[in-house]
């Protein structure tokens, strides 16, 4: 068996209306004997297993399938790094998909190279449109960089990245549930010394479904999970303090802050309590106090100080807005 050059970890729960669609775009490719099909079955209901079973009887090579019992996104991305043997880790969704002409070049760069973590561009593909939107970014691509001379006011999400499997193989190791994506992308911030940026649009982001854990229902829903990745990432900052210098803890702050605003908009997204009022409270006054890098950046936020300038006066007015919005 050849020598893999990236395993592809794809999360599959009950995606049997995608996941031959995102199965063949990894077939299409003219290097996919260099990759590692990974396909974590989440314990879905409904054919996902059946469908990607065929696939794997007959691409043994290349298509492995992973069956587990139901646990969450985040359990699916650390199975399927359990068992990648490739040079090179990514995560892809199972009802996304990537562009499979785009993938020779950046499989070509992986093989001769040894970048810790290499970002491509993604395109957003709205499910019931179909209209297509290229993200990218604007930054000198095919040069390897110090990742502390680039990371300022750098935007990077699961979508863009790529790592070293050596890198995080021992220590990337994500929560069960939800909203794990920022885990992905902070976790190995204290080992990622050196990254790259390759022009190539490879991941197929699919938008707009009813299903997504970012609609406002799910976040409500799941809104437990989220509080328990915002403190697993605030922990994560504090442990990792003393290690990281200003520049990098300035993006770890950054990024958590923006974890932070999507927390508070939850808890403002509910019918206004003394409940989540509390919460709000109690969550911005424990940054405050022991977080301080990540209070000073939330806090410049315009809801954040119309709550502090109003001591929370106005808290009921910026509910009934936030809910409005998302009518």
């Amino acid at each position: 068996m050849r020598n893999k050059i990236l395993s592809i970890s794809i999360a599959s729960y009950n995606v049997e209306k995608f996941i031959e669609q995102a199965i063949e775009s990894y077939l299409q490719c003219s290097c996919k004997e260099k990759l590692e099909v990974l396909i974590v079955n989440d314990g879905s209901t409904d054919k996902t297993e059946e469908i990607v079973s065929k696939y794997s009887e007959k691409y043994p090579d290349i298509i492995k399938l992973i069956n587990q019992k139901n646990a969450g996104p985040g359990s699916t991305v650390n199975t399927g790094l359990n068992n990648a043997t490739g040079k090179y880790f990514r995560m892809i969704d199972g009802d996304d998909w990537i562009k499979s002409d785009e993938m020779d070049s950046y499989i070509d760069y992986l093989e001769k190279h040894d970048t810790d973590m290499v970002i491509t561009n993604f395109i957003k593909v709205d499910d019931k449109t179909g209209e297509q939107q290229l993200q990218y970014l604007n930054i000198d691509y095919n040069k390897e960089y110090n990742f502390d001379d680039i990371c300022s006011g750098l935007e990077l999400n699961m979508h863009n990245i790529t790592y070293k499997t050596s890198l995080i193989k021992n220590s990337l190791k994500l929560d069960n549930c939800f909203y794990t994506d920022t885990q992905y992308v902070l976790f190995p911030m204290k080992d990622i010394k050196t990254v790259v940026f390759l022009e190539n649009y490879i991941y197929m982001y699919r938008v707009s479904l009813d299903t997504q854990s970012v609609n406002i229902n799910s976040l409500q829903k799941h809104c437990d999970m989220h509080e328990l990745v915002l403190a697993s990432l605030i922990k994560f900052y504090k442990e990792n303090y003393s290690v990281f210098n200003e520049t990098r803890k300035k993006y770890v702050a950054e990024r958590i802050a923006k974890m932070v605003g999507t927390q508070l908009y939850i808890y403002l997204s509910y019918n206004p309590s003394n409940e989540y009022k509390l919460k709000i409270k109690k969550m911005l006054n424990e940054l405050k106090v022991n977080n301080n890098d990540i209070y000073n950046i939330i806090s410049k936020k315009k809801t954040v100080k119309l709550l502090k300038l109003s001591k929370y006066a106005l808290y009921k007015f910026i509910s009934s807005k936030v809910r409005k919005n998302n009518i």
